[in-house]
């Protein structure tokens, strides 16, 4: 049977976005990757130890950042920011303030 499933996600702002699911592994895994202009950053459930990792490529010098972080607000963040993006109102933060708050991090 089928064991992965992608899709595009185009919101009404023209905000793009892919979703890919398969089931063909071991692992539960968990992640939400940000491509833009400048690099990308990854987030993903931890499967060393509880919590999340948050990887940042430059594509400037292809400098590579790995941070780890507790569960918390952070997983709560990115999901007011998804809802957002998909005009669903706005949490404490607007799209363009969420994307500040990813580049810092």
């Amino acid at each position: 049977g089928i064991d992965t499933m992608s899709a595009n996600i185009v919101w009404p702002n023209n905000v793009l976005g892919s979703l890919s699911v398969t089931y063909f592994c071991k692992d539960v895994k968990f992640e939400l990757e940000i491509i833009g202009s400048g690099g990308k950053m990854t987030l993903t459930r931890k499967t060393d130890g509880p919590g999340y990792r948050v990887v940042t490529v430059s594509n400037d010098d292809g400098g590579r950042v790995e941070e780890d972080f507790g569960y918390g607000g952070l997983k709560g963040e990115f999901f007011a920011f998804a809802a957002a993006c998909k005009g669903e109102g706005v949490d404490r933060n607007t799209p363009s303030e969420a994307f500040l708050d990813i580049a810092f991090v």
